[in-house]
């Protein structure tokens, strides 16, 4: 599509270095970051594959839930051990919950 209109577009220091943050976080200048803020598509991210990732990691979830059950009923584990198993399932669960944010984001 041809650009042949040009704008100028006055701002305060703050906004302006929002604006180059929030540009650089989704790899855009900030001509083309501002124009997609008016067309609404800032996000490139495809929903399938945010799905299929959300399906794996509530895979690999429930996979070490299944792990620490296990090692709580079969095999001397340290406490350490389930710290750590503990330390992956609330990673996990905190994935989980940033992607399901991003989906209703992208919904809208």
């Amino acid at each position: 599509m041809s650009k042949n209109y040009d704008r100028h577009l006055r701002m305060d220091e703050a906004t302006a270095l929002r604006l180059k943050e929030k540009s650089d976080e989704c790899g855009l200048s900030e001509q083309e970051y501002m124009r997609r803020l008016i067309s609404q598509s800032t996000y490139q991210l495809d929903r399938e594959s945010l799905q299929k990732i959300l399906r794996n990691i509530s895979g690999m979830g429930n996979n070490v839930n299944q792990i620490a059950k296990k090692a709580n009923t079969t095999i001397e584990v340290t406490s350490e051990d389930l710290r750590i198993i503990d330390g992956f399932r609330a990673e996990l669960y905190e994935m989980r919950k940033e992607i399901v944010k991003l989906l209703k984001e992208l919904s809208r």
